[in-house]
C-alpha cells in the first residue's frame, strides 16, 4: 500500500504533535504554580504575524537585499508608532502626510549615501 505521504513529512507531523502536547502539557501544569495556566488556545502558535511582516516587506521591495530589508523594517518601526501618534494628534491631514513623506525622504537619502559609500 502506498504511503499517502513521504516519511520527512510523518517526522515533520509527529515533531509538531510530540511538541505541542510537551508545550501544553508543561504549561497547564508547570513546575511553579504561579506560572499555571487554566487553558491553551494552540490556534494562536503560528507563524501569521511574521508571514504577514514579510508580506509587507515584499510590498515595498519584491526583492529587497540586506540594505533595503534594514531600511524597510526601520521605516515600518517608525511608521506605526509614528502613525498612532500622529492620529491622536491635534493636526490636519496634510500635516500627518507631510511627517511620514519626510521620513521616507530622509530615508531614502540615507539610503543613496549609504550606497555611494559603499562603491567607493
Amino acid at each position: 500500500m502506498a504511503a499517502f505521504a513521504s516519511d520527512t513529512t510523518l517526522d515533520g507531523w509527529r515533531l509538531s504533535i510530540r511538541s505541542t502536547i510537551d508545550l501544553t502539557e508543561e504549561l497547564l501544569n508547570p513546575k511553579n504554580p504561579l506560572e499555571k495556566y487554566d487553558f491553551v488556545l494552540t490556534a494562536k502558535w503560528n507563524q501569521d504575524a511574521l508571514e504577514m511582516t514579510f508580506g509587507r516587506i515584499r510590498s515595498v521591495d519584491t526583492h529587497p537585499t540586506a540594505t533595503s530589508f534594514l531600511h524597510i523594517i526601520r521605516m515600518m518601526s517608525l511608521y506605526t508608532p509614528a502613525k498612532i501618534l500622529l492620529r491622536n494628534a491635534n493636526v490636519e491631514n496634510d500635516d500627518h502626510f507631510r511627517v511620514l513623506v519626510d521620513f521616507k525622504e530622509c530615508l531614502i537619502k540615507n539610503s543613496a549615501t549609504m550606497l555611494r559609500l559603499l562603491l567607493i
